[in-house]
């Protein structure tokens, strides 16, 4: 019988009786130390430290990487494309979306580069999405009239294609293929922003940084584990120390003191990243021979539409 509890035969088992013993070790959670001497026939101060000091986790619950939302599949950019007006916006700028029923409009981000981010009670703003060039703002809120505390943060200066909103649903509801591969692309942005959140809530500043930052180097290229990486998208100290909500000076030296250990590098403004930089970095959905960052188990993108107009076929029977 299939162990479902063995780590090495579902890999995604791992994380939560991780974090059931881990926190049943802490004083105040649950149970006494002594947990993991009983269940895992193993002393309990090593491995929690081992597991606290060492391991980060990117994803903890869902496919999508956190805070990298996924390009937008070619049927949604065409929509763009066809109907989409240019506008320019500043660096600091803000986008409306979102509570002006057809009124509102919905962008594409043809270059710059954006945030999705809210403000808490003390006006103290958190980013919990970064949208790159090929990436959709304001869709999701497109889907109902009613306005969410979240708003578009130009973080450079940006051109965005510019589609009213009732032109943009009209476009969706063209085929049931355009609405099926709209819903799956939906659900992935929205467990990329929920992986953003949970690192944010369940991770130590550095521990956020490592993650961030694979993240965006297997968002847009894969992972060379034995050898250097391209920090992507020219992110700058400022820009990464913003996303995180972390102070620059803090930044700056955590990655000069990558530098300083062999595990970074800079050519120019250029930033490049030791593979080995991420070996610390647990993944639930990476194989089974290695449970920690594996590249091949970091793969979740949108569908092209015709992936779903031959689902379609074979629910009719005509293939």
């Amino acid at each position: 019988m299939e162990n479902k509890r063995d780590p090495e035969e579902n890999p995604r088992s791992l994380y939560p009786v991780r974090f059931a013993l881990a926190t049943a070790s802490v004083p105040g959670l649950g149970a006494s130390p002594g947990v993991w001497d009983l269940l895992l026939n193993i002393d309990s101060d090593i491995v929690l430290s081992s597991f606290l000091m060492e391991t980060h986790c990117m994803r903890q619950v869902f496919r999508m990487r956190p805070w990298i939302f996924p390009p937008e599949p070619q049927a949604i950019q065409e929509i763009f494309v066809r109907y989409g007006v240019i506008r320019e916006f500043a660096k600091g700028a803000v986008m409306e979306h979102g509570g002006k029923g057809d009124a509102a409009q919905v962008g594409f981000l043809t270059k710059g580069l954006a945030t999705f981010s809210c403000l808490d009670v003390q006006s103290q703003t958190h980013i919990f999405a970064l949208l790159a060039p090929g990436r959709a703002l304001g869709d999701l809120d497109a889907l109902n009239p009613h306005r969410v505390a979240v708003q578009v943060d130009f973080i450079r200066p940006s051109s965005v294609l510019i589609v009213p909103r009732a032109r943009f649903l009209e476009s969706l509801r063209a085929s049931v293929e355009m609405m099926e591969i709209y819903a799956d692309l939906a659900i992935l942005k929205q467990e990329s922003a929920l992986e953003g959140m949970l690192a944010n809530f369940t991770l130590d500043l550095e521990a956020r940084l490592r993650v961030f930052l694979l993240s965006a180097i297997t968002s847009f290229a894969e992972l060379q584990r034995g050898g250097w990486n391209l920090c992507p998208l020219g992110l700058t100290i400022t820009e990464l120390s913003r996303i995180l909500s972390a102070d620059r000076s803090w930044v700056s030296t955590k990655v000069n003191d990558w530098i300083k250990l062999g595990d970074a590098r800079k050519d120019g403004r250029k930033l490049y990243l030791h593979g080995r930089l991420f070996d610390s970095v647990w993944d639930w959905g990476c194989g089974k021979q290695n449970l920690r960052s594996s590249p091949e188990g970091l793969k979740a993108e949108p569908k092209p539409i015709e992936h779903y107009a031959e689902l379609r076929r074979k629910r009719a029977g005509l293939s």
